[in-house]
């Protein structure tokens, strides 16, 4: 979108704005149920799919009248695990796990000032405009013992870098 600005030859374009960036780490903690036994773990290979992002915009006041910005950030997805085991029977087994995890984030008017994209003082409100994006999702570590034949504990760092934008109108 696009159209004139004080001046003949200003142009107003519509254009997505970063306000911040953050970054979050979920840690999931599992148990799963191996058949057959197995004698130990070959290898588990970890993905996150299937990522949704949705944006909560709240207004607060403060104790000195100052409005301050809230905006959560949840994030939803799925964390496909591959298992590779040698079983008690001396075969090598495999399994599929698809667990759904989710947290949130939460950004303040302070991280847009640290990022500087933006005058929280004549920040839109406007729930519509904002939007999250997931710069990076990355598995960053698997952790995993058997502590018993058919029983594996596991532990999954997953992080992510979240930026939170906005349609705002920058004259050209």
């Amino acid at each position: 979108m696009s159209r004139k600005g004080k001046h003949d030859d200003d142009l107003i374009m519509e254009e997505m704005v970063v306000l911040a960036k953050k970054h979050v780490e979920v840690l999931l903690d599992r148990r799963e149920l191996l058949e057959p036994s197995a004698r130990r773990i070959q290898h588990i290979n970890a993905e996150i799919k299937n990522v949704v992002l949705d944006v909560m915009v709240v207004k607060m006041e403060e104790e000195h009248g100052e409005a301050r910005i809230r905006i959560k950030v949840i994030i939803q997805g799925i964390l496909n695990k591959e298992i590779v085991w040698l079983g008690k029977d001396n075969m090598m087994h495999h399994m599929t796990v698809n667990e759904p995890f989710s947290t949130f984030l939460l950004f303040t008017d302070k991280d847009m000032e640290k990022f500087g994209s933006i005058d929280p003082d004549e920040f839109d409100f406007d729930p519509d405009r904002i939007t999250a994006q997931v710069w990076n999702a990355e598995v960053e570590g698997v952790v995993s013992h058997l502590i018993s034949p058919n029983r594996l504990q596991e532990k999954v760092i997953l992080g992510f870098e979240i930026l939170l934008k906005q349609r705002a109108l920058v004259q050209d």
